[in-house]
């Protein structure tokens, strides 16, 4: 099981080509995926900046959220709100980014992630995708 942020959901559809390979080989490491709820928002926030930008068009936007909970073998809905906060206090993380690590540590498992804040400010509890180093 491999816990994964928006980071690595966005690179999988629209990600430059080193970070989509990244991506593509973390799935094949291990297919097995799990994040929060929270990523359904990023996720296509990610996605309508593309739209807007003009680098990526409605139909395939549309495809991307049509696809990406197949990577997911679950999606956490049951948070706790205050050791999130609690998490995001002690490392400085947005309460955002502080719910997938707290994911990671509930579960006994890594977070994968491109984050770099992320990996700099949990690494106990953070992984680069495959090809990426904390510094890169």
């Amino acid at each position: 099981m491999k816990i994964v942020d928006c980071t690595v959901l966005a690179d999988f559809y629209v990600g430059e080509d080193r970070a989509k390979e990244a991506a593509y080989a973390l799935l094949e490491e291990d297919a097995d995926w799990v994040s929060v709820g929270l990523w359904r928002y990023e996720f296509g926030h990610v996605l309508l900046k593309y739209v807007r930008a003009g680098r990526l068009g409605a139909p395939e936007m549309e495809l991307a959220l049509e696809e990406v909970p197949g990577l997911l073998v679950e999606t956490v809905e049951d948070i706790d709100p205050l050791e999130i906060w609690n998490l995001s206090g002690d490392t400085g993380l947005s309460y955002y980014d502080a719910s997938y690590v707290w994911l990671a540590r509930c579960r006994n498992s890594q977070l994968y992630t491109r984050d770099k804040g992320i990996l700099k400010k949990c690494s106990e509890h953070s992984r680069p995708m495959p090809g990426f180093d904390r510094t890169a």
